[in-house]
């Protein structure tokens, strides 16, 4: 059927009174929000992640609280450790979309006095803007009023990071311990400047202190076990090599974040609840990089460069060991 123009106006003008417009409102009514300004806009609610993600983080705390006042590595006096707690106590939560453009998969990061000194960690300070932040904003500027007093943890939820969807809540949790006790040697270290400084060096190996990148890669694949080719070598010893080279040099040895970023790992081997098998595995040949990777990937970049022959007591003298057992439930 054929529609003359006349009747298709006719058809329109009907249809436009209808909807609630008219010959001048064409568009009908504005939608609720149009001509608000954007900070009037109902912004998302991450409140069930915060709470999520702050649980843990105070679960973590405690941990670390317990392993400090029961402390055996005879490095760290009584009345050091009752202030280190309040200062793990003190530490705070925020949420952000992303931590580094450089590397999107980072799930969490701890802000702490280290950051103080430039180029000591990566993120910097400067990778977190406002926009990033979709929780505890206040508890972030509050790190950059005083960044000893008031440590921080920045945590991407899941729902903003693909590679952050494949962590295990087991992980997040000891990935959160972890960064706890970035913030706990961060502290220290203000205090005892040589802490941990050569016990870590003594159960490291000494074969790789004077080689670069590549010649570490080549005589890791070399030894056949834990990696499974130069490639893999050469991709995976990042960045662990540069803390390692960094621990033996007399220059670099000064930056404390070298130190406290192997003890941080150090001390996550010692916590997992099945630390012997996993050593003993290792040490047989028994245990390869992607594997330790699927039990913490920060393990998993520290042991080939742990020395051979290293013994449980040595990697104890490194503080702060304590004899509590660890149970797997503590990281949930």
């Amino acid at each position: 059927m054929r529609i003359s123009k006349k009747g298709l106006k006719v058809l329109i003008e009907n249809y436009l009174k209808e909807s609630g417009g008219g010959d001048d409102d064409w568009l009908g009514p504005e939608p609720e929000n149009y001509g608000r300004k954007l900070d009037t806009i109902e912004k998302p609610d991450y409140s069930e992640e915060y709470t999520k993600y702050l649980k843990i983080l105070e679960t973590q705390k405690k941990i670390i609280q317990d392993e400090i006042t029961n402390d055996e590595s005879d490095q760290i006096p009584e009345e050091s450790r009752n202030s280190l707690n309040k200062m793990i106590g003190r530490i705070k939560l925020v949420l952000v979309k992303k931590i580094s453009n450089k590397d999107p998969g980072t799930f969490a990061t701890a802000f702490s006095i280290l950051h103080t000194h430039e180029n000591v960690y990566e993120p910097s300070i400067d990778d977190i803007s406002d926009d990033d932040i979709i929780a505890g904003k206040e508890n972030f500027d509050a790190y950059k009023q005083s960044k000893f007093k008031n440590p921080v943890v920045l945590i991407v939820p899941k729902i903003f990071s693909k590679k952050v969807k494949e962590i295990s809540d087991e992980q997040e949790a000891r990935i959160i311990a972890h960064e706890v006790d970035h913030v706990k040697y961060a502290i220290l270290q203000t205090h005892f400047k040589t802490l941990n400084q050569d016990q870590i060096r003594n159960v490291l190996r000494k074969d790789l202190k004077d080689s670069d990148r590549n010649k570490i890669a080549d005589i890791l694949a070399s030894e056949g076990k834990y990696y499974e080719n130069y490639d893999a070598a050469y991709k995976n010893i990042e960045p662990m090599y540069r803390y390692y080279l960094a621990i033996f040099s007399e220059e670099n040895v000064k930056e404390k974040a070298n130190i406290e970023e192997i003890a941080a790992r150090i001390k996550t081997l010692n916590r997992l609840a099945n630390k012997d098998e996993i050593i003993q595995n290792f040490k047989s040949g028994k245990l390869n990089f992607e594997s330790a990777e699927n039990i913490d990937i920060h393990v998993a970049q520290l042991l080939p460069f742990l020395k051979k022959d290293f013994k449980q007591e040595e990697i104890d003298k490194v503080a702060i060991n304590t004899k509590i057992k660890t149970k797997k439930t503590n990281y949930v």
